[in-house]
This record gives structure tokens, sequence and C-alpha cells, in this order.
């Protein structure tokens, strides 16, 4: 009988895990902004020790909703960032570069924003939040305008929970004290 060798399992090097205990220590490599009707996308892009990189990016509604989609990509090599940042550009327009202090402003401040009126950050959060830096006053401070002409303003967008949204603004801020355009 022969024996089978068992060939070692592969181990994910810089996987989530690493991230969530690594991602803030890592040298921010480039941030990138792109604005458009209210929605800011950013990205912070960290280089790996093995040379290639990580990163997060961030889409903010300015005027509701606060940090409604974030995701993340790990251990991408040059090629394949430039591929991934022409297709942001393709979706969300020119990126252009920015200071880190502009991304970390923009997200903690959308956040808590669209906290005071109900809104949890999208579910991806957990893990793209290792991407930023923590919101100490180490950071500077600055302050964007958030909602519109004063106060939330809920565009609705294709996979959103319109009646949900419009319930929850209800119960925060009162009926008459939001405006609402429907895309759909």
């Amino acid at each position: 009988m022969s024996k089978k060798t068992k060939k070692p399992a592969i181990q994910e090097v810089f996987g989530k895990n690493y991230v969530v205990k690594n991602g803030r220590k890592l040298p921010i490599y480039k941030c990138l902004i792109s604005e458009e009707a209210g929605l800011i996308t950013m990205l912070i892009i960290r280089r790996l020790p093995n040379g290639n990189f990580a990163f997060g990016s961030y889409m903010v509604d300015k005027y509701c909703l606060g940090l409604k989609s974030t995701t993340f990509k790990i251990d991408l090599s040059m090629d394949d960032l430039e591929e991934l940042l022409e297709e942001f550009s393709y979706g969300v327009g020119i990126l252009q570069e920015c200071t880190y202090a502009t991304v970390h402003n923009w997200v903690y401040g959308g956040i808590a924003y669209a906290e005071d009126l109900g809104f949890k950050p999208d579910s991806d959060y957990t893990m793209t939040k290792f991407f930023l830096e923590e919101d100490t006053e180490d950071i500077e401070l600055i302050e964007f305008e958030f909602g519109m002409n004063g106060r939330p303003h809920y565009f609705s967008g294709p996979y959103d929970n319109v009646q949900k949204i419009l319930d929850t603004l209800t119960k925060s801020v009162g009926e008459d004290n939001f405006d609402f355009t429907d895309l759909g």
C-alpha cells in the first residue's frame, strides 16, 4: 500500500486577519477621491511588505446616508491595481490624489452624520475600517458640509430600501425636516 502524503495547507499570508492586525500600520501608498452628484468615492491604498497593495474603498453619501458602500481588496500586484483603478474611474469618474486627512474626515464625518439620522455604515466597514487610522485628534480635522441646504436630502438609489430609509428619517428628524428625490 502506498502511503499518501498530505500537502501542507497553503497559508493565506495577506488575508483578512492580516489586515485586521496590521492594516493601520501599513504605509499609505496613495489616497484617491472622486465626487459625483453628492456621492464621494475614496480609496486608501496601502503597501504590503511583499511590495503588493491592499486598499479600502469608501462611497459616502454626503447628503444623507453617510458610508453607503465600502469594500476592500488585498494583495494586488501593480498591474492588478492599475487595472482596478481604471475600472473604478469608469464607474465613479476621474480619481484624483488627495490627502489621507481628506479621506479620513469624509468617512468618519459621513458615518457620524448618518448615525445621527439613524443609519449605520455599510456592513463591510467592519473590515475596511482597518485601512483607516483610528479617529483621534492626531488626524487633522477638516470640516465638511453634510446634508443639503442645512438638512438631510435623500436621493433614492437602485438598491435602497426606500420606505425603510424614509421611515428612519421621519422617526429621527420628523416628516417635514428632510427632502426626498426619487431617482427610481
